[in-house]
Protein backbone atom coordinates (compact mmCIF):
# COMPACT_ATOMS: atom_id res chain seq x y z
CA UNK A 1 0.00 0.00 0.00
CA UNK A 2 1.26 3.81 -0.93
CA UNK A 3 1.97 5.94 1.93
CA UNK A 4 -1.20 8.16 0.89
CA UNK A 5 -2.78 5.23 1.61
CA UNK A 6 -1.84 4.38 4.77
CA UNK A 7 -1.97 8.38 5.85
CA UNK A 8 -5.29 8.00 4.17
CA UNK A 9 -6.51 5.09 6.04
CA UNK A 10 -4.98 6.79 9.50
CA UNK A 11 -7.00 9.56 9.02
CA UNK A 12 -10.24 8.05 8.49
CA UNK A 13 -9.64 6.01 11.70
CA UNK A 14 -9.25 9.48 13.63
CA UNK A 15 -12.34 11.36 11.95
CA UNK A 16 -14.42 7.81 13.43
CA UNK A 17 -12.92 8.26 16.50
CA UNK A 18 -13.09 12.10 16.72
CA UNK A 19 -16.87 11.32 15.73
CA UNK A 20 -17.13 8.85 18.48
CA UNK A 21 -15.36 10.85 21.06
CA UNK A 22 -16.18 14.92 20.69
CA UNK A 23 -14.17 15.99 23.95
CA UNK A 24 -10.63 13.91 22.36
CA UNK A 25 -8.15 16.88 21.33
CA UNK A 26 -6.96 16.70 17.89
CA UNK A 27 -3.45 16.69 19.27
CA UNK A 28 -4.05 13.51 21.00
CA UNK A 29 -5.90 12.35 17.76
CA UNK A 30 -2.62 13.28 15.70
CA UNK A 31 -0.30 11.23 18.57
CA UNK A 32 -2.23 8.13 18.42
CA UNK A 33 -2.78 7.77 14.68
CA UNK A 34 0.39 9.52 13.44
CA UNK A 35 -1.22 11.82 11.60
CA UNK A 36 -0.44 15.58 11.32
CA UNK A 37 -3.30 17.36 13.66
CA UNK A 38 -4.35 20.29 11.28
CA UNK A 39 -5.21 17.69 8.25
CA UNK A 40 -7.30 15.98 10.74
CA UNK A 41 -9.19 19.80 11.78
CA UNK A 42 -9.49 20.57 8.12
CA UNK A 43 -10.69 17.39 7.17
CA UNK A 44 -13.10 17.34 10.01
CA UNK A 45 -14.12 20.46 9.09
CA UNK A 46 -14.84 19.88 5.84
CA UNK A 47 -12.35 22.54 4.22
CA UNK A 48 -10.02 19.68 2.49
CA UNK A 49 -10.90 16.87 0.56
CA UNK A 50 -9.22 13.75 -0.11
CA UNK A 51 -7.09 13.63 -3.39
CA UNK A 52 -8.75 10.34 -3.89
CA UNK A 53 -11.86 12.47 -3.93
CA UNK A 54 -11.46 15.66 -5.52
CA UNK A 55 -12.28 16.65 -9.36
CA UNK A 56 -8.94 16.53 -11.09
CA UNK A 57 -7.91 19.82 -12.43
CA UNK A 58 -4.89 19.29 -14.41
CA UNK A 59 -6.40 17.07 -17.32
CA UNK A 60 -7.40 18.44 -20.76
CA UNK A 61 -10.16 15.86 -21.71
CA UNK A 62 -13.23 14.34 -19.50
CA UNK A 63 -13.95 10.63 -19.35
CA UNK A 64 -15.50 10.53 -22.93
CA UNK A 65 -13.38 12.16 -24.47
CA UNK A 66 -10.17 9.78 -23.38
CA UNK A 67 -12.31 6.79 -23.95
CA UNK A 68 -12.43 8.06 -27.33
CA UNK A 69 -9.38 8.85 -27.63
CA UNK A 70 -8.05 5.51 -26.25
CA UNK A 71 -10.33 3.75 -29.00
CA UNK A 72 -8.55 6.11 -31.52
CA UNK A 73 -5.95 4.29 -30.51
CA UNK A 74 -6.52 0.70 -30.64
CA UNK A 75 -7.67 1.23 -34.24
CA UNK A 76 -4.33 2.99 -35.38
CA UNK A 77 -2.89 -0.18 -33.95
CA UNK A 78 -5.17 -2.90 -34.55
CA UNK A 79 -4.28 -1.24 -38.60
CA UNK A 80 -1.13 -1.02 -38.18
CA UNK A 81 -0.48 2.59 -38.63
CA UNK A 82 2.29 4.03 -36.31
CA UNK A 83 1.28 5.73 -33.47
CA UNK A 84 3.22 8.60 -33.75
CA UNK A 85 3.31 12.25 -31.80
CA UNK A 86 1.64 14.33 -34.44
CA UNK A 87 -1.46 12.00 -34.58
CA UNK A 88 -2.65 11.76 -31.36
CA UNK A 89 -1.60 15.55 -30.74
CA UNK A 90 -4.65 17.92 -28.70
CA UNK A 91 -4.68 21.31 -28.80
Amino acid sequence: MSDYLEVEARLQEALAYKQENPNVSFRWLARQFEVHKDRIHRRGKGTQKSKSTRVPTNVKLDAYQDKALCWYLERLWEFGVPLRYKFVFIR
